[in-house]
């Protein structure tokens, strides 16, 4: 009878999370995340032929990437956490999928523009210098989102997070007089990018921290049997 009861549960969970990952697509806020995909397009195409320096294309390729993270931000939002946090599937698998594809909406768009804008002015690794920029600003608004659903209950909180990945490069341009951070390539280019570096190591941190399983508080999972 408990051997039934088991074989019972555990096929339960396997339908359970197959049909979440079928409904998945549909519990995304895909809007904002076209939108800024619209919107960086445009700016690359209106801008591509006054970009003729490493300096204009670097910062074409910020406002990219800032415009991407405000817009997939919203990926994250999840309007039917009340339902799926209660189902048998783990934090991590339902933030993780989202994650993933924020990153990714990220990643392919910012390469499609350094494609363009490396084309007029070649860039080559200053590239990852500005990779490592928006990243951090990624992982920290990621983080930010995360925390908001799980701390304060709030289940869409994009329009915050998105103003937090703003809030990042402008602070980084603040404090640029005692820290030097958003620089053209020069003396000061490595130093910078040892503090984005810093920056996106404690965002990793914060976002690790907001994936702890919610049972336990840690990252083990514990089922009751």
């Amino acid at each position: 009878m408990t051997t039934e009861v088991g074989t019972w549960s555990a096929s339960s969970e396997r339908e359970v999370v197959s049909h979440l990952i079928r409904m998945f697509p549909r519990l995304l806020r895909w809007l904002p995340a076209v939108g800024a995909c619209i919107l960086v397009g445009a700016i690359t195409a209106w801008k591509y032929d006054s970009v003729e320096t490493s300096a204009a294309a670097l910062w074409l390729l910020r406002f990219a990437g800032l415009s991407m993270i405000v817009g997939t931000v919203f990926l994250l939002d999840d309007a039917s956490a009340n339902i799926t946090n209660s189902t048998p599937t783990i934090l991590r698998l339902r933030a993780g999928l989202r994650l993933m594809l924020m990153g990714s909406f990220i990643a392919v768009v910012c390469v499609l523009v350094f494609v363009v804008v490396e084309q007029k002015v070649p860039l080559g690794a200053v590239a990852g210098g500005v990779g490592i920029e928006i990243a951090a600003a990624a992982v920290v608004t990621a983080a930010f989102s995360l925390m908001m659903q799980r701390s304060h209950g709030l289940s869409e909180p994009g329009q915050f997070a998105g103003v937090v990945s703003i809030g990042v490069f402008l602070a980084a341009q603040l404090i640029g007089v005692l820290w030097p951070m958003l620089v053209p390539p020069g003396d000061l280019w490595t130093e910078a990018h040892w503090r984005w570096a810093g920056l996106a190591l404690i965002g990793v941190i914060l976002l690790a921290w907001q994936l702890r399983d919610p049972a336990s508080g840690s990252w083990v999972v514990r089922r009751s049997r």
